[in-house]
């Protein structure tokens, strides 16, 4: 590693990274990363792992955006998954993508079907992604997403998909809901005062009317914000009405679930390690230059910022998908 990293008297300050045969197995690497991370979706579409864990990404992507604005972490809520996973099923069933169905049926109706009582509540919807880091970005970049995910107001989220057909192509529902549970008011409960044997009493949970009537209140308000959606986007999401957390997955499922950021930390990585060889060689000897070395190691970092370029617009993604479709 020395003779092919370091530059100095055992290899004349001319690490071998920088030779001919180094660089064009570099570049191929570089290729073979960007050319990988394009077929990540489509291969973890067939293999069915990406329907299995990408919503535990998407908690972690929404707790980082929370996070970043000092606000507190949400919490996986299994009621919230439950009606976000009826939501995606029934888009998927029926082929539309739209906050309220084609018969009448709004996001509330899917939480109070898994009897969730709540004071808040909020729903993003998102289709035709490949990538959970490409839904979260469009989802912060939506004013009415952004303040969805980044809601004081809300403490609890769930989140699911579903695969299915919309307009004819093979696409997958996201469903994100929010919520924030009302309080849940004991009724006091009179024991009577009997002699022995003693009635063991069980203490019955209801909730108050006033609870109830906040509750309303929050739906009214967000079917109001639920009027102007724009519901026939695709590609795009639709309107929507402290530090430290838990990460929902692994770091292996996040590099799974998300190729094209992985990829992107590891040329950014690289484009930093050849910078630092690259200062090495020309000032540990600065008398001692090997101008045909130096120009392989420019070049390398060269291809190295060109392919991050094309990571990030995505262009890398597109010539892929044109070449295999």
């Amino acid at each position: 590693m020395k003779e092919y990293l370091i530059p100095g008297e055992h290899n004349n300050y001319k690490p071998h990274i920088f030779d001919g045969i180094s660089t064009i197995v570099l570049a191929a690497l570089i290729g073979g990363l960007l050319v990988s991370s394009s077929l990540a979706p489509l291969i973890l579409n067939r293999s069915g792992l990406l329907a299995t864990i990408y919503p535990s990404a998407l908690v972690d992507l929404t707790n980082e955006a929370r996070v970043n604005e000092a606000l507190s972490p949400l919490s996986v809520s299994n009621k919230l998954t439950l009606a976000a996973q009826l939501k995606a099923n029934d888009m998927a069933s029926d082929g539309y993508f739209s906050h309220i169905s084609p018969e009448g049926v709004t996001p509330w109706y899917w939480i109070g079907l898994v009897d969730y009582k709540f004071i808040y509540a909020g729903e993003n919807l998102a289709i035709d992604f490949s990538y959970s880091d490409d839904v979260n970005d469009a989802w912060l970049a939506s004013t009415a997403h952004r303040n969805n995910i980044l809601s004081p107001n809300f403490t609890e989220i769930g989140i699911a998909i579903a695969d299915g057909e919309y307009e004819g192509r093979d696409t997958t529902y996201v469903v994100q809901i929010f919520g924030t549970p009302a309080p849940i008011t004991p009724t006091p409960v009179v024991e009577e005062k009997k002699e022995p044997p003693k009635v063991e009493v069980k203490e019955e949970v209801v909730l108050g009317d006033e609870e109830k009537y906040i509750e309303f209140q929050n739906i009214e308000t967000e079917i109001e914000d639920i009027a102007d959606l724009d519901e026939d986007a695709s590609g795009v999401v639709e309107q929507a009405q402290a530090p430290g957390y838990d990460k929902y997955t692994t770091w292996y499922e996040w590099v799974v679930l998300n190729p094209k950021m992985a990829v992107e930390y590891a040329l950014y990585a690289a484009a930093s390690i050849i910078a630092l060889l690259l200062i090495l060689m020309i000032f540990i000897n600065i008398k001692i230059q090997h101008p045909r070395s130096l120009s392989y190691g420019f070049f390398i970092l060269a291809i190295i910022l060109i392919s991050i370029y094309l990571q990030k617009t995505g262009i890398a993604t597109e010539f892929v998908n044109q070449f295999l479709y």
